[in-house]
């Protein structure tokens, strides 16, 4: 009896041991540090092209790096002119913390500095961390959209 239960079980933990094995993977995803190598420079090219087109306030260029798709874009585009009429002076910068990839998008996770100066020439330093989704395209990634602390305005 005590052979059966012990036969038994070696068979449950064998046959159990195969179907993980034949659940893995075997070209698992990358991990987020390869991930982050990987789209790296595109991922800093559209964030030194937001820091960019962000500082001329130039609202045209701004609707040009995002996606067509993004979240209440109209809304977003008219809160940014708004914001820009109301300042004379901007400047971001953006920090990578992570980047991971699945499919078409790429989050990145950061965190960004502002200082601005308003028309009444107050100056004001803020900072805070987001989440931006890319959509990749074969011309370069456009912004899907913004999770967390907004930057722009």
């Amino acid at each position: 009896m005590r052979k059966r239960i012990s036969l038994f079980i070696i068979l449950v933990l064998t046959a159990m041991g195969c179907v993980f094995c034949l659940g893995m993977d075997r070209n698992p995803k990358q991990n987020s540090a390869v991930n982050k190598e990987e789209y790296k420079d595109s991922v800093e090219e559209a964030l030194f092209n937001f820091e960019k087109v962000y500082q001329r306030r130039n609202v045209q260029e701004f609707m040009d790096l995002l996606d067509e798709d993004f979240e209440v874009r109209l809304e977003f585009i008219d809160r940014l002119q708004s914001h820009f009429l109301a300042v004379k002076e901007l400047e971001i910068h953006f920090v990578i913390d992570s980047v991971l990839s699945a499919g078409d998008k790429i989050n990145v996770r950061l965190h960004w500095f502002k200082k601005t100066v308003d028309n009444s020439g107050v100056f004001n330093k803020s900072q805070g961390n987001s989440q931006f989704t890319f959509k990749s395209y074969p011309k370069g990634l456009k912004l899907f959209s913004i999770r967390q602390d907004n930057p722009f305005f």
